[in-house]
């Protein structure tokens, strides 16, 4: 058998095809790249490895607190599905009706759908309704920060200008975490 010549996985050595992967055994990646409407998948930046510790005492509300920023910390984990529709929303509602239930869920997560981005403003709203620390005015100067964009036209921008603007609050995000992991080292001394 030639080495140069590209291999396909679902050959043998023998050249036998091997039976295909069923749907169940591929992971959602894989049903994603192989679909003509997606373009790219974009792998995000963020890792729970480098997420800071919160101290959240700093909330009246502890329980809520560390929800919200479980949220948080997902939502800046997620990766962004660059698909093909551009602004055609119901082709992409249509084609993604198509996909089994795993895909979807995934899907519906894809950060650069405005349920998504607004369910992080949602949270970091909700981080701010009770919270205790000792510098809250810093801290509402930075929740401020993180919804001080314009998406008023967001359905109407290209992908690219998408993927900035969601990396924009995500980043702004991070540095809310970075905010209040700063909180717990001054609380604790």
């Amino acid at each position: 058998m030639d080495e140069n010549l590209p291999v396909n996985e679902n050959v043998s050595q023998h050249g036998k095809k091997a039976p295909a992967k069923s749907t169940e055994d591929r992971s959602i990646e894989e049903i994603l790249l192989a679909d003509p409407h997606v373009v790219r998948i974009h792998h995000s930046s963020y890792s729970q490895s480098m997420f800071p510790q919160i101290d959240y005492s700093l909330w009246r509300a502890k329980k809520r607190a560390e929800r919200e920023i479980k949220y948080l910390q997902e939502d800046l984990c997620r990766t962004y599905v660059e698909d093909d529709f551009g602004a055609d929303h119901h082709a992409r509602r249509m084609w993604e009706a198509t996909k089994e239930r795993r895909v979807r869920r995934y899907l519906d997560n894809n950060p650069l759908g405005v349920n998504a981005f607004t369910g992080m403003l949602l949270s970091v709203d909700a981080l701010n309704e009770g919270y205790k620390g000792t510098n809250p005015n810093e801290f509402e100067v930075l929740v401020d920060l993180v919804d001080a964009n314009d998406y008023e036209n967001y359905n109407k921008e290209s992908t690219q200008e998408k993927i900035e603007f969601v990396d924009r609050i995500k980043k702004r995000v991070y540095g809310l975490l970075q905010f209040l992991s700063k909180q717990e080292l001054v609380l604790s001394r």
